[in-house]
């Protein structure tokens, strides 16, 4: 009797064991499987250039390119510089939305400070407008490229080529005056180094589970070109970034 009732026992100890494997075994199984769709946007690395604008007196030709003397000639303002946007994962994003994030009351008090012989007015006028004044020559820019959306971005296997996310164009500008104006005064580059940009992503998997990412976007030198009376001629750098935590 005591042989048959401790069978039993170990009969059901057995099954137990067997049915809590069994259910961790679909668990993992089951996350396995969202992962192997799970998308993972990441940043890549830009080049950049930039060139003085004799008409402005401001190194703000922007390219994502090296330019020649005669490509210089038929530009007129700053270009577009792209960030490299990637889906490492193995399913798609889609639903994406980005946000474009930077002080740019942080900037402007850094340009009053080191513009002593006030070059340049900025502000922001009443319908949200950067207003740029430099030689009675006032610029425009909206601030309404800070945020866009994508419908949607193939993993890296079935897409080689990135997505290219372009850099807020009243960031690129602030940024030329401030390399302008700390090469004028002597400051050091480095200081520029903290005049970063955050980029917030909010995105959809294909089980329209949401995620989000935020990234630190830092422009780096690796050359200046100068006149011999501290003009800023050419900036070269690139672009670097680095998940937020």
């Amino acid at each position: 009797m005591r042989i048959t009732a401790f069978a039993t026992l170990v009969s059901s100890i057995g099954t137990c064991c067997a049915t809590v494997i069994l259910l961790f075994t679909l668990i993992e199984m089951g996350n396995q499987r969202k992962s192997a769709y799970m998308p993972n946007l990441v940043l890549g690395r830009s080049n950049f250039y930039i060139y003085a604008n004799k008409s402005t007196g401001t190194v703000d030709i922007w390219s994502p390119i090296k330019l020649t003397e005669s490509d210089l000639k038929a530009v007129k303002r700053l270009g577009g510089i792209p960030v490299n946007l990637y889906n490492i994962g193995m399913g798609a994003a889609k639903a994406i939305s980005f946000s474009w994030k930077f002080d740019v009351d942080r900037y402007i008090n850094v340009i009053m400070e080191l513009d002593t012989e006030k070059k340049y007015m900025i502000k922001f006028d009443e319908n949200r407008f950067l207003q740029v004044s430099q030689q009675g020559i006032k610029t425009y820019f909206p601030m309404r490229d800070l945020e866009d959306s994508i419908d949607y971005i193939l993993p890296t296997h079935v897409e080689k080529e990135p997505y290219k996310l372009m850099l807020p164009s009243s960031y690129q500008l602030l940024t030329s005056i401030v390399y302008t104006l700390s090469c004028k005064k002597g400051a050091e580059f480095t200081s520029t180094s903290s005049l970063d940009l955050n980029l917030i992503l909010n995105y959809l998997d294909i089980g329209n589970n949401k995620h989000k990412k935020e990234f630190l976007i830092q422009p780096h030198l690796t050359a200046i070109y100068t006149e011999e009376n501290r003009v800023l001629t050419e900036v070269s750098g690139v672009i670097l970034s680095k998940e937020a935590k």
